[in-house]
């Protein structure tokens, strides 16, 4: 078989499918059948269907081939498509057929990893073929596209058989069209003589459901049913990829309990076939820039220059008619806070950042700033997908993104991933150095961690993202990890990177740190908080070499490995029999009264010299099951100590969980992007960068009675859905009044930040130099429930008192 031209597949979709309901065709709307009307009976007026060149060149054809002169006038040579071969197709097919839910743009990366250079459109060619798209599923589920694309294929040998051939297909059309315009009565005298009525009622009723094509015979199918069935054949190859240990008997089993009883030739033939062998994903599975070869040398920091230009704020042309007409008119909002972040990221600068690296230029729909400040909005407001976000109809979040209409999701993830991966990098690094300057970060005490998001899809190692230890799956499962680095002094999030499962630190740590934290705090290290993820000397190497590295101390869990676990067991052996060797720690472990100590040189090639290191390590025994943790600091020789400069690292674990229940930062939109999931991450740092000014504002107001601050889930309702609100553009400043009074506790917060805005100088380039006013009741008293006291509702008791 081969694949339908697209002018055939709109041939068939629009003259058979266009509705559901519609099952048949019949002489008056298939096309074909109108122009063939049109060259017996000229008269017949087709105008409103073909132009005079289309009626001309069908009337030529008839004269020569009758119908099948018509049908060649109206597809001339555009009926089949040839560039895929059939085994190609075949293979396509089995694919589609097997995993129901694979896109046509996964499938094409799929089968290049076989060697296959298939385009998107190509593979979609053969599923619109065959009735496979997601389209002809939904609205065609009726229509059997397998036994149309065999008449096709019928239509096209038939045209170029040779003259006996096309003659007997003429005379069964004229006699099947003189039998639909006949009588009833008189019908059956245009039955041709010598055919059977079953066989000439099987073509009319054909004509009758398919047009023209059921005139035309069956050609035999070349997709091949395997012995196995495709279903089954797709799963082999699909596992076999995954797994290319396994042998064909671990598949013969597999059949076997699904009742198929095969040889092993069958399985063996199958994979042959396939050339599974030979395959090598093509899924991205990594950014580019972490593929390349990557030098530890220092790099600069950027050297771009900032516009110098006035930045300009482009918004939708529509949203400028809005903002007239609230002039005029109110917008009524359920989240007033939200507006109060608009004067953050004002402060934020980086409105000057986007503007510099060309995403706040507007080319047509909206702007990659638009839907930067609609992924801030929906955080902050609490929604926790963009689908979720695309389908809200409360105003306040796409007004807060200068949007008029909220974009579908397909669309809206399509323009968030315009950024490219340069442009991205660029904006990690401005963030981290703006952290800096603005006192946010200090780069004294830095943590780093990793991650873990799981990833379920199917063909999860074709993503080749790579497995990775998964506490809720308490398995390893397929996902990916994003780096993150924790300034432990400030309680900052500096940065997060997309990183693939199986990325440890060894191949993580060196890269990461030189492209965003060397830059901007080399010299300014003072602790490093590491967990047993980054244990090897390549790491330890980097954080305590001044000259190469960090030049910091180090306090970590150590991971035992063969250096480690051959001091540590020596040390046990030497001490566990010593009094008072093991000390309390709490109600499950115990920790060594010792230390025991790691050494080892690291060459400097410049000089030729070697430097000397070492850890102080302290073991921690748990006493119910009997394993041991060993804890390692550079700088800290008592064991107490040292597991007490280990327990500083706990605030980056609390902000990775703030980060998931608060910013949703495992809810990763197009997971096949690396760059999207590292748009993603990117985002929810600059939130929790603005979450962070505000904590600085409010000071004791957001603090727990531990001195610990409150996240963001805690305090969504109290500073940013604080309930009924109206917006009004009065005199080039938003007027944002609250209509419901809110509790002493609240309005105090609130107050505190828009004094914050109103000492400012305003005129704010992000809303396009307009500035913004709230307006807040009195505050309610402070007991507001009910009381269950009975009390008599008159005017004297509501009156004001005297």
């Amino acid at each position: 078989m081969a694949t339908l031209s697209q002018k055939m597949i709109g041939y068939i979709e629009k003259i058979y499918f266009s509705q559901k309901e519609q099952r048949f065709t019949t002489f008056s709307n298939d096309p074909i059948l109108l122009l063939a009307d049109y060259c017996i009976e000229a008269p017949l007026s087709v105008d409103n269907y073909f132009e005079t060149g289309q009626l001309e060149a069908a009337m030529q054809r008839y004269k020569q081939e009758g119908i099948v002169g018509v049908v060649r006038a109206y597809f001339g040579d555009e009926i089949l498509n040839t560039d895929i071969n059939n085994i190609l197709e075949r293979k396509i097919i089995v694919m589609k057929t097997g995993l129901k839910m694979l896109p046509a743009t996964k499938a094409a990366t799929l089968f290049q990893g076989f060697g296959e250079e298939l385009s998107y459109e190509q593979v979609l060619q053969v599923y619109n073929s065959y009735g496979l798209s997601r389209k002809q599923k939904n609205n065609y589920s009726h229509v059997d596209f397998f036994d149309i694309n065999r008449r096709v294929q019928g239509l096209q040998s038939v045209m170029f058989s040779g003259k006996e051939t096309i003659d007997a297909l003429n005379n069964l059309y004229h006699s099947i069209r003189a039998y639909h315009y006949e009588t009833e009565t008189n019908r059956s005298i245009h039955i041709p003589k010598g055919m059977q009525k079953s066989l000439f009622y099987y073509y009319l009723n054909n004509v009758y459901h398919l047009g023209v094509l059921g005139l035309f015979p069956k050609y035999k199918s070349t997709i091949r049913q395997s012995k196995i069935g495709i279903r089954h054949e797709a799963w082999m190859v699909i596992d076999k990829i995954q797994h290319p240990k396994k042998t064909e008997i671990d598949y013969i089993n597999y059949l076997k309990y699904n009742g198929i009883k095969v040889k092993r030739s069958v399985v063996d033939t199958i994979f042959r076939k396939w050339q599974v062998g030979s395959y090598k994903s093509a899924y991205i599975s990594d950014l580019k820039r972490l593929q390349a070869d990557f030098n530890i040398e220092n790099e600069n920091e950027r050297d771009k220059p900032l516009s110098e230009t006035p930045q300009i704020r482009y918004v939708d042309q529509n949203f400028i008619s809005y903002l007239r007409s609230l002039q005029q008119n109110t917008l009524n909002i359920d989240s007033p806070g939200l507006f109060i972040l608009w004067y953050y990221i004002e402060k934020l600068e980086i409105f000057t950042e986007l503007e510099r690296v060309g995403l706040t230029t507007y080319n047509s729909g909206h702007s990659w700033m638009d839907f930067f400040l609609f992924t801030i909005g929906r955080i902050f407001y609490g929604v926790d997908t963009y689908n979720a976000a695309c389908n809200l109809e409360e105003p306040s979040i796409r007004f807060f993104a200068s949007m008029i209409k909220t974009p579908c999701i397909s669309t809206f993830l399509s323009r968030l991933s315009e950024i490219d991966e340069d442009k991205l990098f660029e904006l990690q690094k401005w963030l981290v150095k703006r952290l800096q300057i603005m006192g946010l970060s200090s780069g004294k005490q830095i943590a780093f961690d990793f991650n873990q998001i799981d990833l379920d899809v199917k063909n999860k190692r074709l993503r080749d993202f790579g497995s990775g230890p998964s506490p809720k799956k308490k398995i390893c499962y397929s996902g990916f990890r994003p780096h993150i680095a924790w300034d432990v002094d400030k309680g900052t999030l500096l940065v997060a990177e997309f990183r693939k499962s199986s990325a440890r630190g060894t191949t993580t740590v060196g890269r990461f740190t030189n492209d965003f934290l060397m830059p901007v705090f080399k010299d300014f290290f003072e602790e490093v908080f590491i967990d047993s993820e980054y244990t090897g000397k390549n790491v330890w190497n980097l954080i305590l070499d001044a000259k190469n590295g960090m030049g910091a101390e180090m306090v970590g869990c150590l991971k035992q490995n063969p250096l480690i676990k051959r001091e540590l067991n020596k040390f046990i052996l030497e001490n566990s029999q010593t009094e008072d060797f093991w000390k309390y720690w709490d109600a499950t472990h115990v920790y060594s009264s010792k230390t025991f100590t790691l050494e080892w040189d690291i060459i400097d090639k410049e000089n030729n010299t070697s430097i000397p290191l070492k850890l102080n390590c302290v073991v921690k025994k748990n006493i119910k099951n009997g394993k041991y943790r060993c804890f390692g600091s550079s700088h800290i020789s008592l064991p107490e100590k040292i597991l007490n400069a280990y327990s500083q690292r706990w605030g980056i674990e609390n902000a990775i969980k703030d980060l998931i229940y608060s910013y949703y930062f495992n809810k990763c939109p197009g997971v096949e992007s690396p760059t999207l999931v590292n748009t993603h991450f990117f985002i929810v740092t600059v939130c929790k960068t603005l979450y962070r000014m505000i904590q600085e504002d409010l000071g004791d107001l957001i603090k727990n009675r531990d001195g610990s601050i409150k996240t963001l889930k805690t305090m969504r309702n109290i500073l940013f859905r604080q309930g009924s609100a109206k917006i009004k553009l009065q005199n080039q400043t938003f007027e944002i009044g609250l209509l419901n009074p809110l509790t002493q506790k609240t309005t105090d917060m609130l107050s505190h930040l828009i004094e914050k805005i109103n000492l400012s100088e305003q005129n704010m380039k992000i809303i396009g130099g307009l500035n913004l006013k709230f307006k807040l009741h009195s505050p309610t008293e402070k007991v507001m429930k009910n009381s269950g006291t009975p009390q008599m509702l008159n005017p004297q008791n509501v009156s004001p008192s005297n």
